[in-house]
């Protein structure tokens, strides 16, 4: 199957260094939220990529830690074993879209490496993990009727039964980056991030689930 190729995984690890120290000790970056404190940073045992427990979708287990012998086996979401992700993907295939459901397992795989993916486009993602202050940016909820950020979806997908519809679920992603776009005018760099975390987004769906008819995913 195609890899998806976006700056994701390009397997780099941001770091950082303090010049006044006579030692060098590179200071590692949450690959999701971009931050290095509020918690233990895990090392994924194939890539370079660093989590907060709460930031990897999945949630991690609060018993990996950086000095457990069971760190040197874990594999985030997006470094899963190719043949495990395909297998999901040929469950999906063998469905009508129409009957994907959010509790289903191939399902729940498919939405844990697409959020995965988009939460890691750290520089294009970090303005829409939440949604705007109200107070604020009042003219924002004049303009955009129904807001909702990446955040909003992965608190419904992880910890609440919100979701049913897989189909609903696509879109509510799909709106995080058209409010965007529809918000901020073409040029503007607000703009340009929702573009190409749409493009990455669609990339995935048509690699993964191509009977999908993307167009439905600008209907409400």
């Amino acid at each position: 199957m195609t890899q998806v190729k976006t700056e994701i995984l390009d397997n780099e690890m941001n770091v950082d260094s303090d010049s006044d120290s006579s030692v060098y000790e590179p200071l590692v970056y949450c690959s999701c939220c971009n931050q290095r404190t509020d918690g233990e940073l895990i090392n994924c045992s194939s890539c370079t990529r660093f989590y907060h427990y709460d930031c990897h979708i999945p949630s991690m287990n609060r018993e990996l830690t950086p000095n457990s012998p069971l760190i040197k086996k874990w594999k985030c979401t997006i470094c899963q074993d190719i043949s495990d992700i395909r297998l999901h993907y040929n469950v999906l295939l063998k469905k009508d879209s129409k009957a994907y459901i959010v509790s289903g397992h191939s399902e729940q795989k498919i939405i844990q490496y697409i959020l995965m993916v988009l939460y890691c486009q750290n520089g294009d993602s970090e303005h829409y993990r939440e949604c705007l202050d109200r107070e604020i940016y009042p003219r924002y909820y004049e303009i955009v009727s129904d807001p909702i950020s990446l955040n909003d979806i992965k608190r419904r997908f992880e910890y609440t039964t919100s979701y049913i519809s897989f189909i609903k679920l696509l879109k509510d992603i799909n709106k995080v980056f058209t409010n965007g776009m529809f918000y901020y005018t073409e040029g503007d760099p607000y703009h340009e991030s929702a573009k190409q975390l749409q493009n990455t987004f669609f990339l995935m769906l048509r690699i993964w689930l191509p009977k999908i008819d993307l167009t439905i995913l600008q209907n409400p």
